[in-house]
């Protein structure tokens, strides 16, 4: 790129930004390549990325054994999530087993006392389709807490029991992932 300028490039358009795309910078603080700075990579997760999962209905109805993992952030980053946002599609059967859903770091220490936030009945007795929006626990978990760091913890959906519905979700988590400390 010696003599080229960033903004005579292509740009991304209507193409989605992948979370593991670089993103070129200046360092402004890092003199070693010129006065003004140094360009750097950045990974795009490093800002802000939203992923994509789409379950069907025997991985919804799995999801207590089965969580969803949303972003792994990698040894050494913590995943902050900012919004989950679930699109559930009605295909048949209504849900009946009254089960809550769950997003949060690490079901296996997590379980259902620990977690980011919930939905209590979750698509409980829809015959249409719906969409959830979290945004974050808006009261405390039971203990207040998560049992350990987060550092390199997944960030997962997982329900309290087996859901038992005909039905389909996709998934949009948007978070951003910063170094541990």
């Amino acid at each position: 790129m010696a003599g080229q300028r960033l903004t005579d490039k292509g740009t991304y358009g209507t193409t989605a930004i992948d979370w593991a795309d670089l993103i070129m910078g200046v360092d402004i603080s890092d003199s070693t390549g010129s006065a003004e700075g140094t360009s750097k990579s950045l990974k795009a997760q490093r800002l802000i990325t939203t992923v994509t999962s789409s379950l069907d209905s025997s991985a919804v109805n799995a999801l207590n054994s089965t969580p969803l993992g949303l972003f792994n952030p990698g040894a050494g980053f913590i995943v902050i999530p900012q919004t989950v946002i679930c699109q559930c599609t009605h295909v048949g059967t209504p849900e009946t087993n009254n089960e809550y859903l769950y997003i949060g770091w690490d079901q296996a220490t997590g379980g259902n006392t620990n977690y980011w936030d919930y939905q209590r009945s979750f698509f409980y007795n829809e015959s249409a389709d719906r969409t959830f929006v979290f945004s974050g626990n808006t009261t405390v978990p039971a203990d207040g807490s998560y049992a350990g760091h987060l550092s390199g913890k997944h960030l997962e959906l997982w329900s309290g029991g087996a859901f038992n519905g005909d039905w389909t979700m996709k998934v949009y988590a948007t978070v951003t992932v910063v170094p541990a400390i």
